[in-house]
């Protein structure tokens, strides 16, 4: 499952995997070249692990104020490092069907896990 971007590329749908007391270990996923996308309930996160050089991940900003649009969110990843990123509010950043869209400047020896919170 994916969303077809303008070049015609397909932008995978990563699965959300939930954190219990207990603990998960977490599944990483390839990257996809035209990007990513991820179901998000504002309890969600990401891992990256990043095993290339610097890595820019991109988050599309879909808020607007006074009809400015937010910024898009950039996370930099450093060469050879794991980082974790999240929770990302609803209205920030999901798009029309509750998906946050990704991109990545450089896909090569990157992966990625999306965990969301168990909240009782």
């Amino acid at each position: 499952m994916g969303t077809i971007v303008p070049n015609g590329d397909i932008m995978a749908t990563l699965a959300v995997q939930t954190v219990i007391r207990t603990g998960v270990r977490p599944v990483y996923n390839a990257t996809s070249a035209a990007g990513d996308s991820f179901l998000n309930d504002g309890k969600t996160w990401i891992c990256i692990s990043n095993g290339s050089v610097v890595l820019n991940l991109t988050i599309a900003s879909t808020m607007k104020i006074g009809g400015l649009a937010l910024e898009d969110l950039v996370i930099t990843v450093p060469a050879n490092q794991e980082f974790v990123s999240g929770m990302f509010p609803m209205n920030w950043f999901n798009d029309g069907v509750g998906l946050i869209q990704m991109t990545y400047d450089d896909n090569s020896n990157v992966v990625i896990a999306v965990l969301k919170s168990l909240r009782e």
